[in-house]
């Protein structure tokens, strides 16, 4: 269970703590933000499925990726988990919970 503590951390500050956890690491921690917690502002830019719909919609090759996702994510704020979601949902369509 997560502290109400916890919960009033910026999102930065709760993904650190998450971190330690062992087991847990940078991806699983923006995934409880994402999916959990439903932190509008969060944005996995190393998962998967959401790297490949990047793929697909702006026909990015993996080193375009690395160089514009920051500077799409900021375009997205303050709604990013919203566009993550869309993202994998592109690629899971069938999964529950995705949005």
């Amino acid at each position: 269970m997560i502290s109400a503590e916890t919960l009033a951390m910026p999102d930065d500050e709760v993904i650190l703590r998450l971190a330690e956890v062992p087991g847990l690491g940078l991806w699983a921690a923006q995934m409880i933000l994402l999916f959990t917690l439903g932190r509008p502002e969060i944005f996995p830019p190393e998962d998967y499925q959401i790297r490949k719909a990047v793929f697909e919609l702006y026909g990015y090759s993996y080193s375009e990726y690395a160089d514009r996702i920051d500077r799409l994510v900021e375009r997205w704020q303050p709604h990013a988990a919203l566009a993550a979601r869309y993202l994998y949902r592109l690629r899971n369509p069938g999964k529950k919970g995705a949005l």
